[in-house]
């Protein structure tokens, strides 16, 4: 990994900074810059839960300009989940109800925050779930596959034996990302392609 691009964990105080990230990498990794009413949701979904929910993970990569990445994840997906659904999602659907949706792309995200979220069916094996997002900056020093190691083994130690993640298909960087890492895909459906692991990872 580049000398100048450094992991550590992340505290509530980098939720801007993850939340510009998730955004700008939400459309398959490049820039989701059409929402109007609905910007704040990517990362109020896939990043911000992770900074508050009891026993979930997270990390942030940074160089001498900021964070220039995040990994996060949990070592119990049904539990997140259960969080997710009785404690985060409420308060966010208080801030936006799904009547101030402009452009389609803000539909498609407030029925993401209106509906329950659940594990997939790899969950069965592989319990522990992760999410991980770069700028263009950082990509090809090193940076994500520390990030990925880094949040592995943390979610080892919390006592997952499985970790499973979602990923675009349309998404090539990071579908060859993960392949050069040694992870294999489990499932496929629409819109996503399902990977996972045995931890430790080899």
């Amino acid at each position: 990994m580049s000398d100048d691009i450094h992991i550590r964990p992340a505290t509530p105080d980098d939720a801007p900074s993850l939340s510009a990230i998730c955004l700008s990498t939400a459309d398959a990794g490049q820039p989701l810059d059409i929402l109007t009413t609905a910007s704040e949701l990517p990362g109020l979904l896939y990043a911000l839960p992770y900074l508050h929910c009891p026993g979930a993970a997270a990390l942030v990569a940074h160089d001498s300009e900021g964070i220039v990445g995040y990994a996060v994840g949990s070592p119990a997906s049904p539990q997140f989940y259960d969080w997710m659904n009785t404690h985060w999602l409420p308060e966010q659907r208080s801030r936006f109800p799904q009547a101030m949706a402009g452009e389609p792309a803000d539909h498609a995200w407030l029925n993401r925050l209106y509906q329950d979220w659940h594990a997939p069916e790899v969950l069965d094996e592989f319990p522990a779930h992760l999410h991980i997002n770069l700028l263009p900056r950082a990509r090809g020093k090193g940076a994500g596959r520390k990030l990925v190691e880094t949040l592995l083994d943390h979610l080892h130690a919390l006592g997952a034996e499985g970790v499973h993640w979602g990923v675009d298909p349309r998404n090539g960087n990071a579908l060859s990302f993960y392949r050069k890492l040694g992870f294999e895909m489990r499932q496929a459906e629409p819109g996503c392609f399902w990977f996972a692991s045995r931890l430790p990872h080899a």
